[in-house]
């Protein structure tokens, strides 16, 4: 089997068990949460994939911020067959996500995409290590997110969050990873990043939802 899907299949356990966790506090049955999480998992091949696309013109990489602009949009006829309050799935899918996007950065380092620049000094050079530092910054923010659904705070804002949060952390991690342009001096992940910050600032001034546990 492609090590690739080895990968996606450990991830998607990885979600069912973070979904799982989170889904209990919307009272979401486990059945449930598992049953979105192989849809996510789907919706994220099928996101990178069409992203990767809209970047290069080629089917043969990923680029995960296909995954993360596609799942609202796969995901809402996934609640109407489960019955489950859309943004609620969305709350659930934000942290799983994460976890997937993290474990992904371990398949970059074997692979060697996704490489930090080098920068030389006097003494010596330093390679970033960008696919580490993505890798715990997708962890960090996974763990945020759960704890904004435990604390209740933000129901149906998680997601607005997830946005943010990622598209913050990737605008700035971007600086330090070899890019090429794309839309005239900007790489692909700076103009996705501007775009997920946009979207999770407009869907968090939008105002709270009525969203409960």
């Amino acid at each position: 089997m492609n090590e690739f899907y080895v990968f996606l299949i450990i991830g998607m356990f990885a979600m069912m068990a973070v979904m799982c966790l989170s889904g209990k506090v919307y009272s979401i049955p486990m059945h449930k949460s598992i049953i979105a999480a192989c849809f996510l998992t789907v919706a994220g091949y099928i996101g990178i994939k069409i992203m990767y696309f809209v970047e290069t013109g080629a089917w043969t990489g990923r680029s995960m911020y296909g995954a993360i602009f596609l799942v609202p949009v796969f995901m809402f006829p996934v609640s109407k067959l489960l019955k489950v309050e859309y943004r609620k799935l969305l709350d659930i899918c934000a942290p799983a996500g994460c976890f997937m996007l993290a474990l992904m950065k371990v398949k970059c380092m074997i692979d060697g995409c996704c490489s930090g620049k080098t920068f030389y000094f006097a003494s010596g050079s330093f390679q970033f290590p960008s696919q580490i530092v993505e890798g715990v910054t997708s962890l960090a923010i996974g763990l945020i997110l759960l704890k904004l659904i435990k604390d209740h705070t933000q129901c149906g804002l998680i997601y607005a969050w997830y946005l943010l949060l990622y598209g913050a952390s990737r605008l700035v991690l971007n600086c330090f990873r070899w890019t090429h342009p794309w839309l005239g001096p900007l790489p692909a992940g700076h103009v996705w990043s501007l775009l997920a910050i946009a979207a999770g600032v407009v869907l968090l001034r939008s105002g709270r939802t009525t969203v409960h546990p």
